[in-house]
């Protein structure tokens, strides 16, 4: 349920309600801002679409996969084969908090959707599903697949 935190007498809700779940905003195209960004415009209508067009020498121009706005949310029927992109950064890091992917080794056992003191992997959008042993994103398609600069999945 909620974290109290008996001192102040505030609860803390760690699940956003029913309610308030149908006012939570679908992934659009544009990452950076929000909003409804059309990248396919030659225009830059996001102040940030800049980044996600051209890269930077940390974060190279990683094209995904079109989505139409439509096709964003799984319940939609779209043909879909978004691209794989993990950082070389990331897929060669020996740091601890950085997860191995379990697609690569099947010793490899995440506690996906849950609390485990190490890492909470729970999402306020609820229970996510598991496809091929990794999370699909809650919020729906994205054009790419993976962790990009992302240490967690």
């Amino acid at each position: 349920m909620g974290h109290c935190v008996s001192c102040t007498n505030i609860c803390l809700s760690t699940q956003i309600s029913e309610s308030e779940s149908t006012e939570i905003p679908i992934h659009h195209k544009c990452r950076n801002c929000g909003q409804q960004c059309d990248q396919s415009e030659l225009s830059d209508t996001c102040i940030y679409a800049k980044f996600t067009r051209t890269g930077t020498k940390e974060q190279p121009l990683i094209i995904r996969s079109i989505v139409p706005n439509d096709k964003v949310r799984w319940s939609s029927s779209f043909d879909y084969y978004p691209i794989e992109f993990t950082s070389e950064k990331i897929r060669t890091s020996t740091k601890e908090y950085v997860d191995r992917d379990p697609r690569q080794d099947p010793n490899i056992e995440i506690p996906w959707n849950s609390d485990d003191r190490l890492c909470d992997r729970r999402s306020y959008h609820g229970p996510y599903k598991i496809i091929e042993r990794i999370p699909q994103n809650p919020c729906g398609r994205t054009g790419i697949t993976g962790r990009g600069h992302l240490g967690k999945f």
